[in-house]
């Protein structure tokens, strides 16, 4: 299971840059001590655990994705860069397998801020990374989250995903409430969550 929506949660302004790592683990804490898990441990993402992260996410978004797959979508430097800064906020989120410590499923988030600059697609050699920015530029354009919520920051929801063995068991679901259960817990109030075709 993997989802490529461009999600987010939004607050006016907490200083999203600047939340320690300290708020993150308690606000963490916070958040596993809300989810029931019928099987498996939910932990922050750290980065002993990046290439792990690295290697589901390409299960996930190139070989499984719908649109990756329309695309063609092939693993490059640039694609893991991409994921990779999204880890090093330190707020994604992942269900391990206690016997083992195999990933289950994962939950990438990243901070999202008005000031920064939209990708230049011009200056990817990859087309059918291309063809996917483009088509996710759009729905974040149409979707005019910072406008709408007169906000300047988010919670980007970037991505998740579930490995084959473990899907079809409600791992998505969980890590998709344990996302936005973190970000209420870092302070993120109201939280809004849109998506390409709709928001609430």
């Amino acid at each position: 299971m993997s989802s490529t929506d461009r999600e987010n949660t939004m607050n006016i302004n907490t200083g999203l840059e600047s939340i320690s790592r300290e708020t993150i683990q308690e606000a963490f804490w916070k958040t596993k001590e809300d989810m029931h898990l019928p099987f498996g441990e939910l932990t922050l993402i750290t980065e002993d655990r990046y290439k792990d992260v690295l290697e589901k996410v390409q299960e996930c978004f190139v070989i499984d994705e719908p649109i990756g797959k329309a695309v063609g979508i092939k693993w490059s430097p640039f694609f893991e860069s991409f994921w990779l800064k999204a880890l090093k906020t330190g707020i994604s989120l992942m269900v391990v397998n206690p016997e083992g410590n195999d990933i289950i499923g994962f939950r990438i988030n990243e901070y999202s801020l008005r000031k920064e600059n939209m990708p230049d697609l011009n200056k990817l050699d990859d087309e059918s990374l291309k063809i996917k920015d483009a088509l996710l530029l759009y729905a974040i354009g149409k979707a005019n989250i910072y406008d709408h919520y007169n906000t300047d920051e988010a919670v980007h929801f970037l991505g998740l995903g579930v490995t084959r063995k473990y899907r079809k068991r409600r791992f998505g679901t969980l890590l998709m409430e344990s996302g936005i259960k973190l970000a209420k817990n870092l302070g993120i109030i109201p939280c809004y969550i849109t998506g390409e075709c709709s928001s609430n």
